[in-house]
């Protein structure tokens, strides 16, 4: 598989506590880990737990059931699993399911079948990483997970996915507080949000120059970059080479890549994981815009513009005359709109007719017959 991965940052709780902002982990954050992305806690690992009662056995030797299963052991492909033999109690069903997991890839390295005294399920052995080991499960032909109660379909652990702003040390500062404590020994998965795809072409082309990538087809080639003047370039385009394909890791987030990406040949940048729910963004850079104006540089028309809307007293051209605008619009209302007497009070309303904008007290020798001023 010509894959270059996007793999994610894996720890392990130590504190996580409800209400807090920061998560702790047991390990040293690494330099290399995002200064902001997304940490995925999680609260339990992939699991498929059956519907029928196995309590009695199975016996598939005379007619033998398969499925197929997809986990991080098979490559982004599934394998066939095949039940043959007689299977007199759960444990011996559960004993036949995970020996026949270690071939042709090696699933049991991942998944393991277990019982709760009545039903068979399946499930990720290690690790508590949530949205990251996910399993799915398609039916065989003569199909094993009808007579197992495992429906097919996709299984992912639970977890809680923040975005974290900084972190130092041990700790993840979380741009949010946190809505539960979790447990320590639990996994926190790290996705970055965005990626550089200069960064994808630095990594890549590195890899192809040292021993261990040399001997392989180049992964990536890079054009453009043309100076348009005024320090400003076309877009860099970064190509996928010789069947190379993008492989972001399976599980449930977003991500970002920044920077015009293509293939050689027109087929698709990404190849999806068989499991998880993964968006994928491409934002297509694009440096290649200039506006010159002759004898002017962008500094001095920022000058230019500071001078003229500063005003002695601090305040801007603009606010004052959005100031104007403003009483010049009130004024207009005053002499075109309606007016109306109420006893010793005169009521001026707004264009409506209703909104009473100002209110005055009427005083006088004498009073007059007139009670309202109606515009014609």
């Amino acid at each position: 598989m010509k894959w270059i991965q996007i793999l994610s940052q894996k720890f392990t709780i130590s504190e996580a506590t409800v209400g807090s902002n920061t998560v702790t982990v047991n390990e040293t954050i690494p330099a290399e880990t995002p200064d902001e992305g997304q940490i995925s806690l999680a609260l339990s690992k992939a699991e498929c737990m059956g519907t029928v009662d196995l309590s009695g056995g199975h016996d598939w030797s005379s007619s033998p059931e398969n499925f197929y299963v997809y986990s991080k052991a098979s490559y982004n492909q599934f394998t066939q699993v095949t039940l043959n033999q007689n299977c007199p109690d759960l444990d011996s069903i559960v004993s036949h399911i995970n020996q026949q997991l270690s071939s042709p890839f090696p699933h049991n390295q991942y998944l393991e079948a277990f019982h709760n005294g009545e039903r068979v399920g399946i499930r990720y052995k290690e690790g508590y990483e949530g949205d990251v080991y996910a399993f799915r499960l398609k039916p065989g032909t003569s199909d094993a997970l009808a007579t197992l109660g495992w429906p097919a379909g996709i299984y992912v652990g639970e977890s809680d996915r923040y975005e974290y702003s900084s972190w130092s040390g041990q700790n993840f500062i979380l741009k949010t507080s946190l809505t539960r404590t979790y447990t320590p020994g639990y996994k926190a998965t790290v996705h970055p949000i965005e990626i550089d795809v200069q960064d994808i072409y630095n990594q890549a082309m590195d890899w192809a120059d040292n021993p261990e990538g040399i001997s392989y087809s180049c992964p990536m080639s890079a054009t453009g970059y043309a100076p348009l003047g005024g320090n400003v370039y076309t877009d860099k385009i970064f190509m996928l080479t010789n069947g190379w394909k993008l492989a972001p890791e399976e599980g449930n987030y977003r991500l970002v890549l920044i920077g015009t990406i293509i293939t050689d040949d027109g087929s698709e940048r990404i190849v999806l994981p068989g499991a998880g729910v993964i968006s994928i963004t491409f934002q297509v850079s694009s440096q290649g815009i200039i506006s010159m104006t002759s004898g002017l540089t962008e500094s001095d028309k920022t000058d230019i513009a500071e001078k003229v809307w500063d005003v002695e007293d601090g305040s801007t051209v603009k606010s004052k005359i959005e100031n104007i605008e403003s009483d010049v619009t009130l004024l207009k209302k005053v002499e075109t709109g309606r007016w109306k007497i109420e006893g010793d009070y005169l009521i001026i309303y707004d264009t409506d007719g209703q909104t009473i904008l100002k209110k005055f007290l009427l005083k006088g020798e004498q009073k007059k017959a007139y009670s309202e001023r109606v515009p014609v």
